[in-house]
């Protein structure tokens, strides 16, 4: 995740037998800071217009399951407002929304600075993975892919029910283990995904000894 001003990338680190650490670089190279006070883990990272705050999750299966808000200027942690059992927070890009996952993934909420409260937005069969709201704040795209039939949606804003955008289902998807099956978008509107090109092989080897 690329800083506002271009000068830092986030990500996660995982060294064995520790903790998930999330971490900054400059893009010009040197060492890695921890991006969260304490060397704590998170994700799905967001900057307020204003640049003052950064809002992000931990994750559905890390307790206590939130959205968080650090203060840029004092550091300081704390759980944004009546975000209790949501993640995946992805603040709009015109800074007027938050929109925010269920634990289950199955449902999504809105959150208004205007108004400073959480209303549903959107619940679907399945599953919403990788929500990414669209360059004009209008609409939310979504992977919809534990079903039988996989799909890419999206659901525009002041409306409760998702639209299909095209089949997932002869797609071979990459899955990570730290990010499953993912799902993006380019500046142009288009989804991006991550094709699995590998192979799986069994090998025998003969060694022979003189």
């Amino acid at each position: 995740m690329w800083s506002p001003d271009g000068t830092r990338i986030l990500y996660q680190s995982f060294v064995a037998g520790e903790d998930w650490k999330a971490q900054s670089v400059p893009v010009g190279g040197g060492p890695s800071e921890d991006a969260i006070p304490g060397g704590l883990g998170g994700m799905d990272f967001n900057w307020t217009s204003d640049g003052s705050q950064m809002i992000f999750s931990k994750g559905p299966n890390i307790s206590p399951v939130s959205i968080f808000t650090l203060d840029l200027k004092t550091r300081q942690c704390s759980i944004f407002t009546g975000s209790q059992g949501l993640f995946s927070p992805r603040i709009s890009p015109n800074g007027l929304y938050v929109a925010a996952l269920s634990q289950d993934s199955s449902s999504l909420k809105l959150y208004e600075f205007a108004t400073q409260k959480w209303t549903a937005w959107l619940t679907e069969p399945g599953n919403i993975a990788y929500p990414t709201w669209s360059k004009d704040s209008q609409y939310l795209y979504f992977d919809n892919f534990m079903t039988d039939h996989p799909t890419s949606r999206r659901v525009k804003l002041g409306s409760t029910q998702s639209e299909e955008l095209f089949s997932l289902s002869e797609l071979h998807r990459f899955f990570g283990t730290a990010s499953g099956t993912w799902g993006g978008m380019a500046p142009d509107n288009s989804r991006l995904y991550a094709q699995d090109l590998s192979t799986q092989e069994i090998y025998s080897l003969q060694l022979q000894l003189h």
